[in-house]
């Protein structure tokens, strides 16, 4: 496995916008 710290950067970044993904879904279904 190469862990440099853009590739770590990159798989964080990744996780970011995953669960800002996740929050946001909950929200649209909360408001529906």
């Amino acid at each position: 496995m190469n862990c440099t710290p853009k590739v770590r950067q990159k798989k964080s970044n990744f996780w970011g916008v995953f669960i800002m993904k996740l929050s946001y879904e909950d929200k649209v279904q909360i408001y529906e």
